[in-house]
């Protein structure tokens, strides 16, 4: 599995991983589960609907997230 953690760069990730996946007749699925994800999403939605707010995920000490 990929850990990809980095937002900004999920563009160029997608683009990467869809050449070869159409070169091996697959598919590449990217930002499917929960940061980036869903969690991204509702985080962007919060934003729209509340742009003085707090909008940063903080999972807390005991967790880590990413690689």
């Amino acid at each position: 599995m990929i850990v990809f953690d980095v937002h900004s760069d999920i563009v160029a990730l997608k683009t990467e991983l869809d050449e070869v996946a159409k070169k091996h007749n697959r598919v590449a699925v990217i930002s499917a589960g929960w940061d980036p994800g869903s969690d991204s999403i509702i985080r962007t939605l919060m934003l729209a609907m509340a742009p003085k707010g707090i909008t940063y995920t903080n999972f807390g000490p005991r967790y880590e997230y990413g690689a």
